[in-house]
This record gives C-alpha cells, structure tokens and sequence, in this order.
C-alpha cells in the first residue's frame, strides 16, 4: 500500500512574516498486513539425532512470527555395541580363537583393529579370519 503525508506552510502574523511548516499528517494510507508462514527444518539440541520441523505464522496486525513445532524427532543415540566380524572367506582350522565371531569389543580401545577370531562351521571345525570392530 502506499501513505500520503503533507506539511502545511503557516504564515501566523501575516504574509510578510516569517512563517513555518507544520507537522506531518497523514491524508490517506492505503497499507494493508498479509497474514504469512514459513516452515523451518531444524536442528536438535547438542548430542541428540533427529529433526525438528517448525512452522512459523504471522497473523495481522502481529508483525512477529510466532513458531510452532509440527513435529520433534530428536532423541538420545542408542549407545554404541562394538562385535567383531569375520570379514572375508579366512581359513579352516580345527581349533577355536579365544575370540570368536560376534564376540563384544571395546569401541574406544578397539574400534577399527583387527585381530584373529574365529567362527565355529561344526565337527570341531572353525573358521579362521581377521575381525573388525564396527
């Protein structure tokens, strides 16, 4: 929209002296507000996984948006498990590892290393490879 304003000029002691301008007024404002909205993805707090979809309204006259959560997924991460893994074919051996397939490691000592395990394939037999903890 658009406002109109004007200043009026008055000569109070006459045409010969000093005069002065008025204040401003207005004399037609044609402005109008339109309602709006946004949606927003947004990040969960620190050390949570998730998404937080927000929506944010402004309903006239209000010239703020006004946020409202439409939906919260964040929560706290499972806790990691570390298991070693036989990775590949390995090797047929008649003696078990002391650390077999499926095995728990320790993710802050362990993750990543590799090591001997094994996987039991029956008749005494077990299979014989490198492991990873993941």
């Amino acid at each position: 929209g658009q406002i109109t304003q004007q200043k009026n000029f008055t000569c109070p002691g006459g045409a010969k002296n000093p005069g002065s301008l008025g204040a401003w007024t207005t004399t037609s404002n044609t402005c109008t507000c339109n309602n709006d909205f946004y949606t927003s993805n947004e990040n969960c707090p620190t050390g949570q996984i998730g998404n937080i979809v927000a929506k944010y309204t402004k309903t006239c006259p209000a010239t703020t948006y006004i946020r409202t959560e439409v939906s919260n997924t964040c929560a706290v991460p499972p806790p990691v498990v570390c298991k070693w893994k036989i990775q590949g074919s390995g090797v047929t051996q008649n003696f078990a590892m002391a650390i077999n397939d499926g095995d728990t490691c320790d993710c802050a000592g362990e993750k990543g290393a590799s090591k001997s395990c094994s996987a039991p394939i029956g008749n005494g037999k077990h299979r014989m490879s490198a492991c990873i903890c993941q």
